[in-house]
């Protein structure tokens, strides 16, 4: 059994990660397991058969990279815009002189 199943031999809850592969044989483990909630957007790495054929109930943070994709996306536009890696390069190369 592994280090991770072992921790939920006792567990009611599970939080995890997009990291963290729940797959049957680790919501087995968790006998007394009444929630399986990650901190991500899907639930891709979530056994969801399993969860629903014993009946736990699955959460997820729907919409909660929204806003920080938007963002990425207008500084990437920026950086594009206003050329700032050549503009590092530049000066990092020292071939921005001031008089």
């Amino acid at each position: 059994m592994s280090p991770c199943a072992s921790g939920l031999r006792d567990a009611t809850g599970l939080l995890c990660t997009v990291t963290d592969n729940v797959d049957s044989a680790l919501i087995r483990a968790g006998k007394h397991l009444r929630a399986v909630s990650t901190v991500a957007v899907g639930t891709d790495n979530i056994d969801l058969d399993t969860c629903t054929a014993r009946g736990i109930p699955v959460g997820y943070t729907p919409d909660v990279l929204t806003e920080t994709v938007a963002d990425m996306g207008i500084g990437l536009l920026l950086a594009v815009a206003r050329r700032i890696v050549e503009g590092t390069d530049y000066v990092r190369g020292g071939q921005w002189l001031r008089f």
